[in-house]
């Protein structure tokens, strides 16, 4: 019995000593997920200097924060704007700017870039395109 108490105290110890490094860990920070932004019906435009229809249909990838609801309320108001801004990109593109292989890359960006600009901010993230298609 004698020999069994020091043995029953090291493993107190040890469980104990575990259970204060494992609950003393800070909590993770919940991880931020993305909110989505669809400016409505897709976008078709002919390509410039070309006999080609460009159809497009995108959604926007904007950053989860306590000021992305006033930004959703203002894509909602400012829609047209948005719809705008990104026609006149797409309409500006001619065939082969389409048919390049980092075309939707470049794309992403330079509709991003301009969308932020147009709405004043920084939390649009990305670009998702739905569609993407030349006729």
């Amino acid at each position: 019995m004698k020999k069994a108490l020091p043995i029953l105290v090291a493993v107190i110890l040890v469980v104990a000593g575990a259970a204060y490094v494992f609950l003393s860990k800070p909590a993770a920070a919940p991880e931020a997920k993305p909110v989505f932004y669809s400016p409505g019906d897709p976008f078709i435009t002919n390509v410039k200097d070309s006999n080609h229809l460009l159809k497009v249909s995108l959604v926007l990838v904007l950053d989860d924060n306590k000021a992305t609801k006033t930004l959703l309320e203002q894509l909602n108001l400012r829609n047209a704007e948005v719809r705008d801004t990104v026609l006149f990109i797409l309409r500006d593109l001619t065939a082969d700017e389409i048919s390049a292989t980092t075309a939707q890359d470049d794309l992403r960006e330079q509709i991003r870039t301009a969308l932020n600009d147009k709405m004043d901010t920084q939390e649009i993230k990305g670009i998702l395109f739905n569609d993407f298609v030349m006729q």
